[in-house]
This record gives structure tokens, sequence and C-alpha cells, in this order.
């Protein structure tokens, strides 16, 4: 899989046009279709085409969803377990970047960079660890621009607030 320098470089321009209502990428797609897009993905077992990754991988990966004290077993699981396995996070936003770069992705760009910067966020948020070498101008303004977006589930846009909060909440700390 790539990894999601591709998606860290994005120019927040270049994604913003693309989830503008009317542009190449999002004429395919409604809002009401990209909701339902993403909360498929949100539902989609979290150990969905391990094989892919090989059998070391795809059996550590199914070690990590099999967690006794809370299971997790789709994307949403993990972007909202409260301590998810942070070589999960970085599984999961590794297959959104993919998803974003490949030019026949499974799922539309948007939701791609949705799941990408969930991904990110949830890290920051719940393991207080950044997975990604986008500086954190960028990462905030695209979590800020997802977060916008009327199609994004309620439970992902706060989690792209807390995320935002997190990152603030850094700053401060390294000014004092």
């Amino acid at each position: 899989m790539v990894s999601g320098k591709d998606l860290d470089k994005q120019d927040i321009k270049g994604l913003a046009e693309m989830l503008r209502v009317g542009t190449e990428e999002s004429h395919f797609w409604t809002a009401d279709e990209l909701a339902v897009l993403l909360r498929h993905r949100l539902e989609m077992p979290a150990d969905f085409d391990l094989e892919q990754l090989g059998p070391a991988l795809a059996a550590q990966i199914r070690r990590g969803c099999a967690s006794k004290s809370r299971p997790i077993g789709s994307f949403g699981d993990l972007l909202f377990h409260p301590r998810p396995p942070v070589e999960l996070l970085i599984m999961l936003r590794d297959y959104a970047a993919a998803c974003y770069v490949h030019p026949d992705s499974p799922i539309p760009h948007a939701v791609a960079a949705v799941l990408y910067f969930a991904s990110i966020a949830a890290a920051l948020v719940r393991c207080e660890q950044r997975i990604a070498q986008v500086s954190k101008k960028v990462l905030r303004c695209n979590l800020s621009l997802l977060k916008k977006q009327p199609w994004v589930d309620t439970r992902i846009k706060s989690l792209l607030q807390q995320g935002m909060g997190q990152l603030r909440q850094k700053e401060g700390q390294a000014v004092s």
C-alpha cells in the first residue's frame, strides 16, 4: 500500500476543490450518496481484505481487533475505540491513502480523505500520537474543511473537532 505521504502533501485548495459539488470528482456523487458510502465504510469489517497484506500482518491485525475488553469489528469501532491500537489506525490511514491516490478506487476520493484524516485525528485524540508527517497548519485546515462537509457523519465531525483541539492544546504546551 502507499503511505500517507501523497495525501499529506495534498494542496488544501485541491482538496477543497475536489470536495466542492460540481467538480469532476464530486459530480458523480450527491451529498446523500457520499454519506451512505462513508457510513458503509465505517461499518465495514476492520479485517476486510487482509490477505492482500500477507499472512503475518493479517494475523497481527486480527489479534489487534480481538481485544477482550472491547473488540474492534469495523472501521467505525476502530475510530471510536477509547484506546485503539495505533498500528491499526496507521493501517486504516494507509488504506485510505491508497484509495485516495488510486485512479480506480473502490470509494470516492472524498470518502477516502475523510477516513484518512479521521484516522490521524483518532491517533491524536485517543493515543496522543501523530501518525502523519503533514504540518500542523495543513492538518488543522484539512480537519476543519472536512468537518464542514454536510455529508460527514456527526461522530466523525466530533472526532475531527477533537483532533483540532488536540493540535491547539499541543501548540499551547509548546509555547509555555
